[in-house]
Formats: C-alpha cells, sequence, structure tokens
C-alpha cells in the first residue's frame, strides 16, 4: 500500500476514497461481516456484488451497476464457473 499511495486509502471517508482503491482493514476481525458474491444488495435495482477481473474494473462506473440482470447476463457468459477451484482449496487457518 505504501507503494503507490495516491492508489489505495485505508481512511473509512468516502470523501478520501474517491479515485481510489479502499483497503477495509477493520474487516479482519472476529465477527466481522462482508457481502458474498453474487449477493444481492437491499436497494432500488438489487445491485448484485460481482467478482471482476482487475481488466474489467475500469468500465464500472460504480458499485452499485450491476443489477440482477445484468449479474444474470454475467453469469450465462462467464466460460469458467469462478467457484471451480474453492473446492480444490486447502489451507490452515491458525
Amino acid at each position: 500500500m505504501t507503494e503507490q499511495p495516491e492508489r489505495h486509502v485505508a481512511t473509512a471517508s468516502k470523501a478520501r476514497r474517491v479515485d481510489r482503491i479502499f483497503i477495509d482493514w477493520l474487516r479482519n476481525t472476529r465477527g466481522a461481516t462482508s457481502i458474498a458474491n453474487w449477493s444481492l444488495r437491499a436497494h432500488p435495482g438489487a445491485p448484485t456484488a460481482m467478482p471482476l477481473r482487475w481488466e474489467e474494473l475500469a468500465a464500472i462506473r460504480a458499485g452499485s451497476d450491476d443489477s440482477v440482470a445484468a449479474a444474470l447476463r454475467r453469469a450465462e457468459r462467464l466460460s469458467v464457473d469462478p467457484w471451480a477451484p474453492f473446492a480444490k482449496l486447502h489451507q490452515p487457518v491458525p
């Protein structure tokens, strides 16, 4: 994060996050929650949390752009199940 500080921010203030990647270090604690990929958000249009490739980020205007319909179209276009490697992952959790 220190190599390119202009690209990252760890401050929760939305004003400081504009055009930067927000590193939410507060979610790294017992009991912290997050939203899973392909989950619907409780907002008008039901925006969906979708996994993206790095090269797709430039085309995204806001995190709320992806509706249920857009998520379904994306799922149909994928040639590989994004969850396929998950079942093969074996690592200890200390």
